[in-house]
């Protein structure tokens, strides 16, 4: 009886170790499985990581350029504004050359008659002084002549200025709205990337807490193993 009692106890402490291996065996393999997958968050998290530093690097670019974009927009604008003012200044001096210069020229079509002439001669000291009179005339309106016309040339000049800083400024609007696009799809990947590496960090967390779980678990039965193989001696 007692033998029998012993062979049972000998059997079920072999039964014991076998299902206790079996279980270290499962347990190893789940370790293993799970150092795997933290190993392969981690590689993936990094390279999640790199990719919103990449992104961030992108924004922090686009952004400089948005602004640089702003500032040239800003100076277009002032010298638009210097133009423009420029211009009516000028158009205010074309008025006064024409009117100068009509004036000028009605009153040599008065001279150019013959009892004005006479009248125009007469009421001269001499006849020279007469003609230095005429010749002064003519002279004075070719000058504003000259003039009017030198005024339309810088008008032109300047409404051509005006028209390419026009020109800049809508292909510098369109850079901007451009920039503009891209930085907010930037911002879209950034905040998905970000999503995405926070969601890794968690799962990474999780990995780790059931490793550990499982590591605690293998030390507990590699304990029991040890204790069952030393009440066998």
């Amino acid at each position: 009886s007692k033998k029998k009692t012993k062979a049972r106890s000998a059997a079920s402490s072999k039964n014991s170790i076998s299902g206790l291996r079996n279980e270290l065996a499962r347990i190893k393999q789940t370790i293993r499985k799970q150092e795997q997958a933290l190993r392969a968050n981690k590689a993936q998290v990094r390279l999640k990581l790199k990719d919103l530093e990449r992104i961030n690097s992108d924004m922090a670019r686009r952004r400089q350029s948005i602004d640089s974009i702003n500032n040239d927009l800003h100076r277009l604008d002032n010298n638009i504004g210097l133009l423009s003012a420029q211009l009516d200044n000028l158009r205010s001096q074309l008025e006064e050359r024409k009117a100068c210069y009509v004036k000028s020229m009605r009153y040599m079509a008065k001279q150019r008659n013959i009892q004005s002439q006479l009248m125009f001669i007469f009421s001269a000291k001499s006849v020279t002084e007469t003609y230095r009179r005429l010749r002064f005339m003519r002279q004075y309106a070719a000058y504003q002549r000259t003039q009017g016309k030198a005024v339309q040339e810088k008008q032109r000049q300047m409404e051509e200025k005006r028209k390419q800083l026009h020109d800049t400024r809508g292909q510098k609007s369109t850079m901007l709205t451009k920039g503009h696009r891209e930085h907010e799809a930037l911002v879209r990947q950034q905040n998905e990337q970000q999503q995405l590496v926070t969601s890794l960090q968690k799962q990474q967390k999780t990995i780790a807490a059931v490793l550990e779980e499982q590591k605690k678990k293998d030390e507990e039965i590699n304990a029991l193993k040890a204790k069952i193989e030393e009440l066998q001696k």
